[in-house]
């Protein structure tokens, strides 16, 4: 088995590919990912692959990063939940490609489900996937939670305006709760030009829900539809309308959503084990797939693995700065950090 590097300038191949990733699901693994990260933020992909008989049996999609003197390394893959190898076994053959061929000093990879050999992994994360019913009666009695049942049906009769779409007013008014909820966290923003930018590259399956209260936007969540799974890219619910649980009408709707399109699963993506989200997620009727976050160093011998952080463990000190500074200032400067954040 040879590893291959994908020729984006043709056109069957590229479509060979993607119909791989779609055939299981793999938001994160598919084409598109290239160009929304090459564009925006000018990272080179480097996407291998390796065939059996004319087909497709493993992919690893990368994207090189370099900043001189601070980065040079290819991830799998920045700015989303995961990447990593599909096919996991097979590391070894990627790694001897790239050793060979590309050279980068690290290589940091977000691996998902199975684990890549007996390397040294941070695990502190998973991604959470809800499992959903077949009918859309059965969305509140599938959730785990007693107390959350029970707020759930509260929440869903008060008077809140629902709004789904995919248009570009949509798309601005949620980035404007997206640049709040991002300051609360005490993280750098991604610029609107990277949201359009996804929504250009899967325009016929992202929606948008937003939830009025009183004239004024209260909560927003961005979702694209990949074969059979709904996947949660944001969630957004800025800190003084928590109060008003209009998380909840997110759930629900986007839940309903899925339901009637017949899907099976909503990807509600990362958390980390044992915190709040995590626990609100696996309350909803979540399960965690385990994420392994791999660092390794380029030594004369090929890629030593390293202990790795996550972006939170790396830059622990940063949040409380970051949300102090004036919006003006995190709006503006924000999408230019936000680049080597990941």
């Amino acid at each position: 088995m040879v590893v291959k590097l994908l020729d984006f300038s043709r056109e069957e191949y590229v479509e060979k590919w993607n119909n791989f990733v779609f055939k299981f699901s793999k938001l994160y693994l598919h084409s598109n990912w290239a160009k929304i990260l090459s564009s925006i933020y000018g990272f080179k992909p480097y996407y291998l692959y390796i065939e059996e008989k004319g087909e497709i049996i493993s992919v690893f999609p990368l994207i090189y990063v370099k900043l001189p003197l601070f980065k040079d390394e290819l991830v799998s893959i920045p700015h989303v939940e995961s990447g990593g190898i599909f096919t996991p076994e097979l590391y070894s053959l990627y790694f001897a490609f790239i050793f060979h061929n590309i050279k980068p000093k690290r290589l940091r990879i977000y691996q998902c489900g199975e684990p890549l050999g007996n390397f040294t992994a941070n695990t502190s994360e998973v991604i959470v996937i809800l499992k959903l019913p077949e009918r859309k009666e059965d969305i509140i009695s599938n959730i785990k939670s007693e107390p959350m049942r029970r707020s759930m049906r509260r929440t869903l009769e008060q008077k809140h305006e629902v709004i789904i779409g995919s248009n570009n007013e949509l798309l601005h008014h949620f980035y404007t709760l997206y640049l709040l909820k991002m300051k609360e966290f005490g993280t750098p923003p991604h610029g609107f030009k990277f949201m359009k930018c996804i929504t250009d590259a899967y325009n016929d399956s992202f929606v948008i829900i937003l939830i009025k209260s009183k004239n004024e936007y209260v909560g927003a969540g961005f979702y694209i539809q990949f074969n059979e799974c709904l996947y949660n890219l944001y969630f957004v619910v800025p800190g003084k309308f928590l109060r008003e649980k209009v998380g909840y009408i997110l759930e629900y709707t986007s839940m309903k959503i899925a339901v009637e399109k017949s899907l099976k699963y909503i990807v509600r993506g990362r958390s980390v084990k044992d915190s709040g989200t995590y626990l609100y997620k696996i309350k909803l009727g979540g399960n965690p797939e385990q994420l392994y976050i791999y660092n390794f160093k380029l030594t004369p011998q090929g890629y030593e693995s390293l202990e790795a952080k996550t972006v939170k463990e790396r830059y622990h000190f940063a949040p409380k700065i970051w949300s102090a500074m004036p919006p003006f200032f995190t709006n503006k400067v924000g999408p230019f950090v936000r680049k080597w954040v990941y």
